[in-house]
């Protein structure tokens, strides 16, 4: 008596099988590979964003404070790429401000100490006005160019920043605007 074996039972896998089988798992691969890049990417565009939004709000939340406590604006200036700021402070010392936009910086001197409140600064514009509105707005007239540390009482600021994320030049950071009074 002969045993029968089927021979369908101890085949492989054909060379068709084999290639779509190759196929489908090169398409999950290469979808979790995407999705994983994209997930990277978005992890750390946000990650940077909310890095760049803590320093602006430290650098604003310094700005705001040195301004309501300064007695006037001494100096105004912006000129071939430097803004600057000078306040006289409430110690009766000068505090300067300067934006830099080659190295896009914005620097904090008090005493002859230096500090870097925002780097990576794309723009940074600075306006003076009195503390006064217009009728029917919520706008103040511009301080006096003659004379502006005299009528100057609100200094609006705002900046752009942004950062080079992996492989192109993310707009991380939306611009940050701020009117702030002169309180004494």
């Amino acid at each position: 008596m002969y045993l029968k074996t089927n021979p369908g039972k101890n085949r492989g896998f054909s060379l068709v099988e084999s290639m779509v089988v190759s196929a489908v798992g090169l398409i999950i691969f290469v979808a979790l590979g995407y999705f994983s890049m994209f997930s990277a990417r978005a992890l750390a565009t946000i990650m940077n964003y909310n890095d760049l939004n803590a320093k602006s709000r430290q650098a604003l939340d310094t700005l705001t404070r040195d301004i309501r406590q300064a007695f006037q604006v001494k100096d105004y200036s912006s000129v071939n790429g430097i803004t600057t700021l000078m306040l006289t402070d409430a110690n009766n010392a000068d505090l300067t401000y300067t934006y830099n936009v080659a190295a896009g910086t914005l620097n904090r001197t008090s005493g002859g100490a230096t500090k870097i409140l925002l780097k990576e600064c794309d723009e940074l514009k600075i306006d003076l006005f009195q503390r006064n509105t217009k009728p029917g707005t919520y706008d103040q007239y511009e301080a006096s160019i003659s004379n502006f540390s005299t009528t100057t009482k609100l200094i609006q600021v705002s900046w752009t920043c942004s950062r080079k994320l992996l492989w192109a030049k993310a707009q991380t950071e939306s611009v940050q605007t701020a009117k702030i009074v002169i309180r004494r």
